[in-house]
């Protein structure tokens, strides 16, 4: 056979291979095109079958654009609605996609709603990780699970996630950066605001760590959180949140918190606050323990518990005694806001009992414990404070009635024990059931009264019981008049401001005593008894008196008056005769305005500091 033959034979086979081999460009090129030209629809199905596969079906968006390098979506729709979002955004590389890896998915507007349910935390009627999916479906530890795909990183702009717990709604509006790692998720900053029966919080956090297991429930770690209590001056710093929900319910725990106060000057000092929470049904337990940063030796403890379902609170306050000394701890280095207060305190004060807030209202049975406390006002100084105060409001300030203190008071040179039975009112002002005075060897109690603390106003009538006349006469201001004895009586009496009314008082000698009258200045009724001046004087400079009283008024402006009745004798001059003198005598009684008004502006002072400034 010659080479032509031979020739003429190979090439009808070439012809066909390399025909078959152009068939084949041209089919792969087709299929190629076709696939670029279809990509949407491809694309659809392939991500159709990648979220129903995690079981999150039925799906429902737009599919905006597709590319080698990037997938948008708009209008999806996950659960029938109870998981959407205004636009999902999937970045990738071909090779890593070919892999079954995405690089990042962003969602924007991203709206989950969650509720408790038979299995756990669900979405749409089922559980939000479905059995079957993530590590439970042996996916691989690092990524997605049972559809094969892993993604880097999930960023959310603005998500909204709705968590209902019975009739409770919880609401966060929540923007960070995940890294997903199976059921894992990690975040390094986290922004979010959150409405719940509580009130409203806007929350940021350093840190956040996310375990959802596939049997349900989660686990959330947050680091380094701030929290912002919009309407309210105060903020919480530096926390460290572990929360865990599981079919017993949600537990939660705070530890390294500082709470600080944002108004100026500050009414507390930054505290550190650590402690637990426990949700079972509609009831939230707590224990709580707070301590002044730089008071290591002060501490309040508080638990408790809220019922979600009446937004009823109840909770047992527990403060040991805290000891202010002049030259040690004093109540400004808790609350600057305090720090105009004058002088400095001393003694112990504790707080213990119960607070409840329901139906709007804030109630408390707390026990305010005064241990031999002191301190230098600003009109009266009182030492040996003593007494628990039993309140039954703390903001504002309420006590129950019949409270019971004691005191040692000291104004104008003036000093008395001082015992206290009252109630304070929320206006602020002091309901007075009675102030008991003892001076002078005997006891001033005063009638029932109510008096305003920014400017006292008060009427009341003085009951004066076993007081010795040589104070008496003292305390009234009479020059040159003093004696021995005990009266008793009665002093109406009208306060208003540092004014004083007398009108009407009288108070009478127990029995026989001596008084001796040697003034300085001659009064007028007796410098005008000519001759019988001396004769009067000499009997009234050791007269013996069988009975005495006192009968004295004063009004509001200029001086008062006292008007001394007695009858007796002189054992020396004639004796045997007796004598009956009527002798009215001037005073503006400014002693006893001291004497009287010592409860009142020791009260005034003390709780002016308790109310005044804390309510500023």
């Amino acid at each position: 056979m010659n080479k032509d033959t031979q020739t003429r034979r190979r090439t009808p086979w070439a012809r066909i291979l390399a025909a078959g081999l152009a068939i084949l460009l041209v089919l792969t090129a087709g299929f190629g095109l076709a696939a670029w030209i279809w990509r949407v629809d491809l694309a659809r199905v392939i991500l159709v079958r990648v979220i129903e596969g995690q079981g999150f079906g039925p799906v429902a968006f737009s599919l905006d654009r597709v590319d080698f390098t990037r997938i948008d979506v708009s209008a999806l729709r996950l659960r029938g609605g109870a998981i959407a979002a205004e636009h999902l955004a999937v970045d990738f590389e071909l090779s890593a996609l070919l892999d079954g890896r995405v690089g990042t998915i962003t969602l924007a507007g991203l709206d989950l709603d969650l509720a408790d349910g038979p299995s756990g935390l669900e979405a749409g009627g089922r559980p939000l990780i479905a059995p079957g999916t993530g590590d439970a479906a042996g996916g691989d530890a690092s990524g997605g699970g049972a559809s094969g795909i892993d993604i880097g990183a999930l960023a959310l702009d603005g998500a909204r996630v709705t968590y209902r717990s019975g009739a409770d709604s919880w609401r966060v509006v929540a923007s960070t950066t995940l890294s997903l790692a199976g059921n894992h998720v990690a975040a390094d900053v986290l922004t979010a605001s959150v409405e719940g029966p509580p009130g409203k919080a806007a929350l940021t956090a350093g840190k956040l760590a996310l375990d959802l297991p596939a049997a349900g429930g989660l686990g959330l770690e947050l680091a380094a959180v701030a929290i912002d209590l919009p309407g309210l001056p105060w903020a919480l710093s530096d926390a460290a949140i572990s929360l865990r929900l599981t079919d017993a319910g949600l537990e939660t725990t705070v530890t390294g918190a500082v709470l600080r106060n944002l108004q100026q000057p500050p009414l507390l000092i930054p505290v550190s606050l650590s402690g637990q929470a426990g949700l079972v049904g509609d009831t939230v337990e707590f224990s709580l323990k707070a301590a002044p940063l730089t008071l290591g030796n002060v501490t309040l403890d508080i638990a408790g518990r809220y019922d979600m379902a009446s937004a009823a609170l109840a909770a047992t306050l527990a403060l040991p005694p805290v000891r202010f000394a002049s030259g040690g701890l004093q109540p400004v280095d808790i609350s600057p806001r305090l720090g105009s207060m004058p002088g400095k305190i001393s003694g112990g004060v504790g707080l213990s009992g119960k607070l409840t807030w329901q139906g709007g209202k804030l109630a408390s049975d707390l026990a305010l414990a005064l241990d031999d406390l002191g301190f230098v006002g600003e009109t009266a100084s009182v030492s040996a404070l003593n007494g628990t105060i039993r309140i039954t409001r703390p903001w504002p300030l309420t006590t129950a009635p019949r409270q019971r203190v004691s005191a040692t008071v000291s104004s104008g040179g003036e000093s008395a024990v001082v015992e206290f039975t009252g109630q304070l009112l929320a206006k602020p002002a002091l309901k007075v059931e009675t102030v008991t005075i003892r001076a002078a060897g005997g006891t001033l109690t005063s009638g029932a009264f109510t008096a305003t603390l920014d400017r006292p106003a008060i009427s009341t009538v003085i009951e004066v019981a076993h007081v010795d006349l040589a104070e008496v006469t003292r305390v009234l201001g009479l020059d040159g008049l003093s004696g021995t004895g005990f009266l008793d009586g009665r002093i109406p009496i009208e306060v208003a401001g540092d004014r004083l009314v007398l009108t009407d008082g009288a108070l009478k000698a127990q029995g026989p005593g001596t008084l001796s009258y040697r003034p300085g200045n001659l009064p007028p009724q007796i410098a005008a008894a000519g001759r019988e001046m001396e004769l009067t004087l000499q009997a009234l400079s050791d007269f013996h008196y069988d009975s005495l009283a006192i009968e004295f008024a004063k009004a509001a402006e200029g001086e008062g008056y006292v008007l001394l009745k007695m009858a007796g004798g002189n054992p020396v001059l004639l004796p045997g005769q007796p004598f009956n003198f009527n002798i009215r005598l001037e005073s503006n009684f400014a002693r006893l305005a001291d004497l009287v008004l010592l409860g009142l502006r020791s009260a005034q002072d003390l709780l002016g500091r308790a109310t005044g400034r804390l309510q500023q």
